[in-house]
C-alpha cells in the first residue's frame, strides 16, 4: 500500500493517463508548469496549492466524489509527528540548573513546534 505522499502522486498520474495527457499537455490545460506535474508525480511535492488542485481537477474533467477526493488528497500535508522521531540527544555530561528550561524545550518539540530558537548570552548552554 502506498503512503499518503505517494497516494496523491499515483492518483494524479492515474487521472492524467486516463485522460490521455502527457505531463506537458496537462500542465498547459491547467495553466500550471510542467515541472509542477513532474514534481508531484515523482513524489517531490507532497501537496499543492488549492488553486492548483482546482485547475488540475478542471483540466482532468473530474466531478463528484472523484473530484472531492482529488482536491482533498492534493492538500494533505504529511504528519510530521509520525514521520520524525522527536528525541533530544543525551548530553555527554549532566546539565546543572536547567531542568525547567530543558523540559520546556522538549515539550515544545513534542508539541510539533517546527522551529525552536534559543536565545541568551554566550556560555549559558544554548548549544548543549
Amino acid at each position: 500500500m502506498a503512503s499518503d505522499d505517494q497516494a496523491f502522486s499515483s492518483l494524479l498520474k492515474r487521472h492524467r493517463a486516463a485522460a490521455g495527457f502527457t505531463q506537458e499537455e496537462l500542465a498547459e490545460r491547467a495553466g500550471v508548469s510542467a515541472r509542477t506535474i513532474s514534481d508531484v508525480e515523482r513524489g517531490l511535492r507532497t501537496s499543492i496549492y488549492r488553486d492548483t488542485a482546482i485547475r488540475l481537477a478542471d483540466a482532468l474533467s473530474l466531478a463528484g466524489d472523484e473530484r472531492a477526493r482529488f482536491e482533498r488528497d492534493a492538500r494533505r500535508r504529511p504528519d510530521l509527528t509520525e514521520a520524525l522521531p522527536f528525541r533530544v540527544p543525551a548530553p555527554p555530561t549532566r546539565i546543572i540548573g536547567r531542568d525547567r528550561e530543558i523540559d520546556a524545550a522538549i515539550g515544545a518539540l513534542r508539541a510539533s513546534v517546527r522551529l525552536l530558537t534559543l536565545t541568551g548570552p554566550g556560555g549559558i548552554g544554548k548549544t548543549r
